[in-house]
């Protein structure tokens, strides 16, 4: 069965799979060089102070807007009494009804009222609980402070994928779970990091109120996740003197509404000049990672003329909360908070059990708090309060102006950009199959972005037969399979022209099996999947450079739309778009950002992003990284932009992959109906089920591509910036 790679070296397709993370990259590197010219500029401590106010007025564009203040309702569920030590078993609502679940260190031979450290906790299934983190709090009070442990969403006692019938996690705890219920937050424009920021705000206010407190000495400490956690922290609130932050990072945590290394840099800005100390584990590998985060703070520290309140330190060990990183924390602790310690020692003490430190009567708070509510629930009623109600306007002016507005808001909110650059259109090479020529070529969406296509040419093509543009989440085929869409229609006497838009087939940056979206190791679901956040990382890349992977994939299938007009065998045809899995939603956005295309086919496409947002299940990914999306539009949204020319959604599918049922699907795309009645042409909408097979598929697309209209003259795109000025 002959190749159709279109890449035939190594080399070649080396640069292909990084053709779009070099783009971001040289994207990246423009918008560092603009903030280095403009930190350049401070010279004082004024002008960080007017920087960091603008950044603070940008906070809600980076980590998503904060909700109102309510009251924590503290309650103090039981003690853990010691000679020593008092610890409190603390539940706060950070926002009405979620609950944070804490452990509060008090001493008891120590002056009152002291210093209190929040201590955010990393990456552990056990949360507060595991040793690094209550070593923390014992060894902190032993040294006179008050110290909050408390546990992150997702870990400890807070799991958000529970199931208390069973007892099980539904979702595993830490990583999985913040990435789990993390992603679906962007679509409403918030984020994990934002979330968690909250939630160590609301801790803090907890501390704040304790008699035992000194609110004017205030500081947090924490490791990995948790190290993150108190940069984000220390720099969101002010009333944070100091922080020590051992290996900070985490892939939700440093994931914001505008990327990931630009953000933090601004983020990070806001700490100086109040002191922060990064320590780091000689063992652990990432001296050099932790000192470009100091590189980034350091120029509005010395702006401030106080350098010496910034530093990174190396201590034994590797990534953790071992006594080695511990101690380095108090001492700088100790030194800024004016708190002093004789003996730099951690003082020996009896660990407590993770059950004896447990808030809640089961472990978890899900079965244990009556009408408590989880993230999902939180971001699922959000939807439903700011989510557009759509109707069709009732006489054509009125929906006419109502569809020109919902195409702005996708348009802006997608960070669509027309392209008019040249193709460079370059062939490679022919093969053949059963009567069908398959030419393997090469152009360019934008520059630098290599698009490899397969151009199916049937024997005796009829001249009208429109030519379907197809596009598929796993990319172009990649041989002459006989049971491929593409090739089942070239054999149906359509001519094809099958590409892998950016980051699939030939240029994706890592290979993943994309008929079911997990890895080719057979990962679950359940579970965090590092080769799917490869792709997600590019995808929060773009919205660094105020793009969007969705429109920029979008982008590559109009793209094809120009080279078939520019092709001597298919200019003058009609174009029929097709796309399979999340190709559907692709090949529709393009339809409803570009006029061209005659009609568009959308196959096994997921139905709407709100199912993912409503439901505490889904294994649909890779859809998230539209911020604020859901805030304008959905995907049954996109037929109506397209109207009246014709739709068929074939085989809609639900959050958890299945086909949904013709009721349900007639349902959910119940707004694209009416507008199509609307506008007369109720008949060029469908959706519902297929046979579901690729002969049963390709039957339905050839029956489509019967009934498109002859290609109009002089059709040309809506957002083509020559022929049209919004």
């Amino acid at each position: 069965m002959p190749d159709l790679r279109v890449f035939e070296t190594e080399e070649e397709r080396e640069r292909a799979r990084m053709s779009f993370d070099r783009l971001l990259a040289d994207r990246e590197a423009d918008i560092e060089r603009q903030l280095d010219a403009a930190v350049a500029e401070l010279n004082s401590a004024e002008d960080v102070a007017r920087w960091q106010q603008n950044v603070r007025e940008d906070l809600a564009d980076l980590l998503g807007k904060f909700p109102a203040k309510r009251p924590l309702r503290p309650c103090v569920v039981g003690k853990i009494e010691r000679r020593d030590i008092v610890i409190e078993k603390v539940l706060i609502e950070s926002r009405p009804r979620y609950y944070v679940t804490a452990n509060l260190y008090i001493p008891r031979e120590k002056p009152l009222p002291t210093p209190g450290v929040l201590v955010p906790c990393g990456h552990t299934v056990q949360g507060k609980a595991t040793d690094g983190y209550h070593s923390a709090g014992m060894g902190l009070a032993l040294k006179g402070y008050v110290a909050m442990v408390y546990d992150p969403t997702g870990q400890g006692e807070r799991s958000e994928c529970y199931n208390p019938k069973t007892r099980r996690h539904i979702v595993h705890p830490e990583v999985s779970q913040h990435h789990y219920t993390g992603k679906p937050l962007f679509f409403t424009n918030l984020t994990l990091a934002g979330w968690r920021t909250w939630d160590g705000l609301r801790c803090v206010d907890y501390l704040a109120s304790r008699d035992e407190v000194d609110t004017d000495r205030l500081a947090v400490m924490g490791n990995s996740g948790g190290g993150a956690m108190t940069m984000l922290i220390s720099c969101v609130d002010e009333r944070i003197r100091a922080c020590a932050a051992s290996h900070p990072g985490g892939s939700m945590e440093n994931t914001h509404l505008r990327g990931r290394r630009p953000p933090d840099r601004r983020l990070y800005s806001l700490m100086a000049p109040r002191p922060c100390r990064i320590i780091v584990g000689d063992a652990s590998g990432e001296e050099a990672n932790h000192r470009q985060k100091i590189d980034l703070m350091k120029p509005f520290y010395e702006a401030c003329g106080c350098p010496d309140r910034l530093e990174l330190v190396l201590v034994d060990g590797k990534h953790d909360l071992q006594l080695p990183k511990r101690a380095a924390s108090y001492e700088w602790l100790g030194r800024w908070l004016d708190h002093h310690d004789p003996t730099p020692e951690e003082p020996t003490f009896r660990r407590i059990s993770e059950k004896r430190l447990n808030c809640t009567r089961t472990g978890q708070v899900l079965g244990s708090i009556k009408r408590t509510r989880t993230m999902q629930q939180i971001n699922a009623a959000r939807v439903e309060k700011l989510a557009p109600k759509r109707k069709a306007g009732k006489t054509p002016g009125a929906l006419a102006s109502q569809l020109n507005a919902l195409r702005k808001r996708v348009r802006k909110r997608t960070c669509f950009r027309a392209e008019t650059s040249e193709l460079n259109i370059r062939v490679v090479g022919t093969a053949e199959l059963d009567g069908v020529a398959v030419e393997r070529l090469v152009f360019e969406s934008e520059p630098g972005i290599p698009i490899p296509a397969l151009l199916f040419r049937p024997d005796n093509c009829p001249p009208e037969a429109p030519v379907v543009v197809h596009t598929d989440e796993g990319g172009k085929p990649q041989s002459t399979d006989e049971r491929t869409l593409p090739a089942r229609l070239a054999q149906r006497g359509l001519p094809v022209l099958s590409i892998d838009a950016r980051d699939t087939g030939e240029t994706s940056l890592c290979e993943i099996d994309h008929s079911d979206m997990l890895p080719k190791t057979g990962w679950s679901w359940r579970d965090f999947n590092g080769t799917r956040w490869r792709h997600d990382r590019l995808a929060v890349r773009a919205l660094s450079i105020d793009r969007s992977l969705p429109s920029m994939r979008a982008l590559d299938v109009i793209r094809a739309v120009d080279l078939c007009e520019q092709h001597e065998g298919l200019s003058g045809r009609p174009v029929l778009l097709a796309g399979e899995g999340t190709g559907g939603i692709w090949s529709m956005l393009a339809a409803a950002l570009d006029e061209r295309p005659a009609g568009t086919v959308a196959i096994k496409a997921l139905a709407a992003w709100r199912l993912i947002t409503d439901n505490p299940e889904y294994n649909q990914f890779g859809h998230n990284w539209l911020p604020g999306a859901l805030l304008d539009f959905d995907i049954p949204d996109l037929p109506a932009l397209i109207a009246p020319r014709p739709v068929h959604v074939l085989d809609p599918l639900d959050q958890m992959s299945r086909r949904m049922t013709d009721r349900t699907a007639r349902r959910t795309f119940r707004f694209a109906r009416d507008v199509y009645r609307q506008k007369g042409a109720a008949g060029a909408f469908h959706v519902g089920r297929t046979g579901a097979t690729y002969p049963s598929l390709a039957k339905s697309v050839r029956e489509l591509a019967e009934q498109l209209p002859p290609l109009a003259d002089g059709r040309v795109s809506v957002l083509d910036g020559r022929a049209a000025q919004e």
